[in-house]
């Protein structure tokens, strides 16, 4: 089986990037990265099944992908990085038609004076918070992006960080007056909000480039993945290695190399 870097084209040399047989050459960069096929069988992945015709089958290709698929790949970027909890893709569906008293059961909260039941084990506090969005449900314009909140050592405040593949300012501001109706988000306690530019998609390929943002701001906390969004503009077909990077991922019950 072949590497899976995705970012491996976007760091090629000039003296590769000059030879007479480049095309050869991508073509057979492409069709190693492509040559892990579908997921045709129920798989398990963080002890939790997936089925081939329900929810790996939306990995393919013009489809969008569907909740079960994009937790567990939340899920596998949360273990690339220690103290990071990946909350539901419920929890964002739910805050927008419920408010924070229809999700807090998503969380828990050791403050004595803000308790509520709760079988949850991520705590309101948590020091990395993985926060998957899906908005436009059930319509063409549907959409996922996500948001990393982060509390910094020895800190009482929060830094969230906001990804989406379309850069959708307007999206953007709607999620961050949602968002902000919730503890997790308090501009008065100096909890700040910031947008990460992302590497453009170019086809619907929104639910496993939400999880590729995520793991590249996870796995670089200095510029939270800046700098390889930028390496990703350089690779063709990018969307259709996104996909093949999730299959990977998925089946292996374990995040690919980026």
């Amino acid at each position: 089986m072949g590497r899976y870097r995705i970012l491996r084209d976007a760091t090629r040399t000039d003296h590769e990037e000059r030879r007479t047989n480049k095309n050869t050459a991508n073509e057979s960069r492409d069709n190693e990265y492509f040559q892990y096929s579908p997921i045709t069988q129920d798989i398990t992945v963080k002890g939790k099944n997936l089925t081939a015709q329900g929810d790996t089958s939306s990995l393919d290709q013009g489809k969008d992908l569907n909740d079960n698929c994009l937790n567990a790949l939340m899920a596998l970027v949360a273990d690339t990085s220690p103290n990071t909890h990946a909350l539901s893709t419920n929890f964002f569906t739910s805050l927008a038609a419920h408010g924070w008293q229809g999700v807090r059961r998503y969380l828990y909260s050791t403050d004595p004076m803000e308790q509520w039941q709760s079988h949850s084990t991520i705590p309101l506090t948590a020091e990395k918070l993985i926060i998957p969005i899906h908005t436009g449900q059930n319509t063409a314009s549907c959409h996922w992006t996500s948001i990393l909140r982060i509390r910094p050592t020895d800190c009482s405040t929060y830094e969230l960080y906001y990804l989406d593949g379309l850069n959708d300012r307007n999206r953007a501001n709607t999620i961050q007056r949602a968002i902000m109706a919730t503890p997790l988000y308090v501009p008065d306690r100096g909890d700040t909000w910031t947008v990460i530019p992302c590497c453009p998609q170019t086809k619907r390929e929104c639910g496993p480039n939400s999880a590729l943002n995520m793991a590249l701001a996870l796995k670089e906390p200095m510029d939270l993945g800046r700098s390889s969004q930028e390496k990703l503009k350089n690779i063709t077909e990018r969307d259709e290695k996104y996909r093949a990077w999730a299959r990977k991922s998925l089946t292996d019950d374990k995040l690919a190399p980026l």
